[in-house]
C-alpha cells in the first residue's frame, strides 16, 4: 500500500523478472497444487499505547510473544516460508518491541525471496519510533531491501485524538512525521501515512490529503473492517459499520480519488472495487494472495490462513509446514474462501495478487481511462 511513484517503480522493477513464473504460479499451477505462501503478515505484538474507537487490541491482557530466536527456529522449521516475498510488520504498536530491529533481522536472515518489507507505526513515541526505524532502515540498506514505513493519522488536530483516544497524539504523531522525513534523507526509506475511513473523520479527509500532498508525503485510505485476529474489533461491528448515507459519501469521495489516479496507482485499484462494494454491494473481485498463498503469524504463535479465519494451530507447538498443509485445515480454507472472500474488505497485499495475476489490473486501466476521458470531455465534473 505505501510507497511514491519511485517506490511503486522500484517494485514494479524488481517484480518483472520474476512475472513469468507468478503468472504461471498464480493462474495455473495453483489449481494442480498446494502453494507456499509468498506474503505474511507478522503481528509482532497485540500491546499498544493508544486507544483507538475502531480496535480492541488495546483491552487484551497481556500475551505471550515469540522471541526473536523463538521466531527464527519456526522460520527454519520445514522450509514453509522460505519462498515468502512481501512481509508487513504490524501490532498493536510494533515498535513496542524493543527488539523489533533484531526481529527484522531474523526475518531477513531467513526469507531469501523477501522483496519488501512494510511496518505500521501509531508514531506516537517520536523518539522510540525514529531509532528503531533508522536500525531497521540501515540494516534494510545492507540488504538492498525495499522498506515502507506507514504512520496512522486520522484527522488533523483534536480529531486524531478524539479518535485515538490520547491527549496531544496528534501533537506527538506530527513530532514524528517531521522527525522521520528528516531521517529519510540520511538513510531511504518510503514514508507514508494511512487513513482509516470512519464516520467521526469524513471532515478531515480532504485535509489529510492536502497536508500529505503539501510535505510529499504517499497517502492511503483504507475501509473499516472487522477482524478478531488480527484488531479484536468484532464486538463493535454493530455500532460502528457503515450506514447506507455514510456508505455514499464514502463512494463520492473515492470517486474523487479516482479522477486524480495516475495508471500505476494501487490505491486506486482498490478505492475502485471498494466504492462498487460499498454503493452496489457487489462481491469482491479483487485478487488475494490469502485465498492460496498467505499466512499471518501472531504473537503468541497462532497461525492463520489470513485475517478473517481461525488459528489453525500454534508454531510452539507443531512445525508450521505442517499446519499449513494439513488435509484438514486445507479443507477448513477452502470453506473460508467460500464463506467469506466474496465480502472481505481486507486489502493485505491485494496488489501482489495483482502484480501475479496481471489481467485483474486491465479492468482497471480501462476503466481509470474512462473516467478521465469523461472528465476531459467534461461530462464528469469534480
Amino acid at each position: 500500500m505505501f510507497g511514491g511513484r519511485s517506490f511503486k517503480w522500484e517494485q514494479l522493477k524488481r517484480a518483472f523478472i520474476s512475472i513469468p513464473r507468478d503468472f504461471f504460479t498464480s493462474n495455473l499451477l495453483t489449481h494442480f497444487t498446494v502453494l507456499p505462501p509468498s506474503v505474511l503478515v507478522y503481528n509482532v505484538t497485540f500491546r499498544c499505547n493508544m486507544k483507538c474507537r475502531m480496535c480492541l487490541n488495546w483491552t487484551k491482557k497481556e500475551q505471550r510473544e515469540l522471541t526473536a530466536s523463538e521466531l527464527e527456529k519456526v522460520l527454519k522449521e520445514g522450509e514453509l516460508f522460505r519462498r515468502i516475498e512481501n512481509v508487513s510488520i504490524s501490532g498493536g504498536e510494533p515498535t513496542l518491541r524493543a527488539d523489533l530491529p533484531e526481529i527484522v533481522e531474523v526475518l531477513y536472515n531467513n526469507l531469501p525471496r523477501v522483496r519488501k518489507m512494510s511496518i505500521v507505526t501509531n508514531a506516537l513515541n517520536t523518539s522510540r519510533v525514529v531509532k528503531q526505524v533508522e536500525a531497521i532502515a540501515r540494516l534494510n540498506l545492507e540488504r538492498n531491501g525495499l522498506l515502507s514505513i506507514g504512520v496512522s493519522l486520522d484527522g488533523m488536530g483534536e480529531f486524531h485524538d478524539r479518535i485515538r483516544n490520547v491527549p496531544r497524539a496528534y501533537e506527538r504523531v506530527r513530532e514524528t512525521i517531521d522527525a522521520l522525513m528528516e531521517l529519510r534523507e540520511s538513510v531511504p526509506f518510503s514514508l507514508g501515512m494511512g487513513t482509516v475511513v470512519v464516520a467521526d473523520n469524513f471532515s478531515e479527509l480532504n485535509k489529510i490529503v492536502e497536508f500529505c500532498q503539501q510535505n510529499n508525503i504517499d497517502l492511503s485510505f483504507s475501509i473499516l473492517r472487522f477482524s478478531d485476529s488480527i484488531l479484536g474489533n468484532e464486538a463493535l461491528q454493530s455500532e460502528l459499520i457503515y450506514n447506507e448515507k455514510q456508505r455514499a459519501f464514502i463512494g463520492k469521495f473515492f470517486h474523487q480519488l479516482l479522477q486524480k489516479s495516475s495508471f500505476i496507482d494501487g490505491d486506486g485499484y482498490l478505492y475502485m472495487h471498494w466504492r462498487r462494494m460499498l454503493l452496489g454491494n457487489s462481491k469482491r473481485t479483487m485478487p488475494c494472495p490469502f485465498m492460496d498463498q498467505g499466512i499471518q503469524l501472531n504473537p503468541e504463535g497462532n497461525l492463520y490462513y489470513c485475517e478473517m479465519s481461525k488459528p489453525i494451530g500454534n508454531v510452539l507447538q507443531e512445525s508450521a509446514k505442517a499446519l499449513y498443509y494439513k488435509p484438514e485445515n486445507l479443507e477448513y480454507r477452502k470453506k473460508l474462501v467460500a464463506r467469506k472472500c466474496s465480502s472481505c474488505l481486507s486489502p493485505c497485499h491485494a496488489l501482489v495478487s495483482v502484480r501475479k495475476k496481471l489481467y485483474p489490473y486491465a479492468g482497471f486501466v480501462f476503466y481509470l481511462l474512462g473516467l478521465k476521458t469523461a472528465r476531459l470531455i467534461g461530462i464528469i465534473g469534480e
